[in-house]
């Protein structure tokens, strides 16, 4: 049988990755990049360009594995290296996909300072509120000042206001030192004594105040300060 042949634009999935980056690859290029080559029947791009919606498919229902494996033995035939292959892939895009699924429980600052990693490098001082629910879930995320190099104001009727319309009883304060020093200054723990007495009107627990920076991360909570 005559080889097909490949179009140009098709055969560089792997130089395309080098000169724009994997996030600029489509579903096809990328199970081009994971099975190598093609069939005996199907060169490598029509092979996977006809794999792709039959993975996206299956993910969105998040069918397991085992399953998966039987559907893609009943439409392709694959070598048995490309279908270990591909269903190593799918397994881990399946885990990934249950894990994103599942909701974060703020209970450790170390989680807080994680999620607000761009935030630390940030040049001016940003103020954030997490709105969180009983189980310490996230609500809603929101920024409530922007402030200069050194300093933040705390708007406390807006974080209170938010706080009500999110029915949130539990909140978590996060804000960054463009400086890297973590250490809280004299202003931040005035302004954190403020909202935890302004929560504590409206039955609003004020569960950690997080200051993050490029180097570390400081929690009122973990150093028993006020929390």
């Amino acid at each position: 049988m005559e080889r097909q042949k490949r179009h140009p634009l098709q055969e560089k999935p792997r130089e395309l990755s080098k000169k724009f980056g994997y996030q600029s690859l489509g579903w096809a290029d990328l199970l081009a990049l994971v099975l190598k080559s093609g069939t005996k029947y199907q060169t490598i791009f029509t092979l996977s360009k006809r794999l792709a919606p039959l993975v996206q498919t299956h993910l969105t229902k998040r069918t397991d594995t085992q399953v998966f494996l039987r559907k893609l033995r009943e439409k392709h035939l694959l070598g048995e290296a490309q279908q270990h292959s591909l269903c190593a892939v799918y397994e881990l895009l399946l885990r990934t996909k249950r894990t994103s699924d599942s909701p974060i429980i703020f209970s450790k600052p170390s989680l807080v300072a994680a999620m607000f990693q761009d935030v630390a490098r940030s040049k001016i001082e940003k103020l954030y509120c997490l709105y969180l629910s009983p189980r310490l879930e996230l609500l809603k995320k929101r920024l409530l000042s922007r402030g200069t190099v050194d300093s933040v104001s705390v708007p406390v009727r807006d974080l209170c206001y938010y706080a009500i319309k999110h029915r949130s009883r539990n909140i978590i304060l996060v804000h960054n030192h463009p400086s890297g020093d973590a250490m809280p200054s004299r202003e931040d723990v005035l302004q954190t004594k403020r909202i935890i007495a302004a929560g504590e009107l409206l039955s609003v627990t004020v569960i950690d105040h997080v200051i993050v920076t490029t180097a570390g991360f400081y929690s009122f909570k973990e150093s028993k300060n006020m929390l």
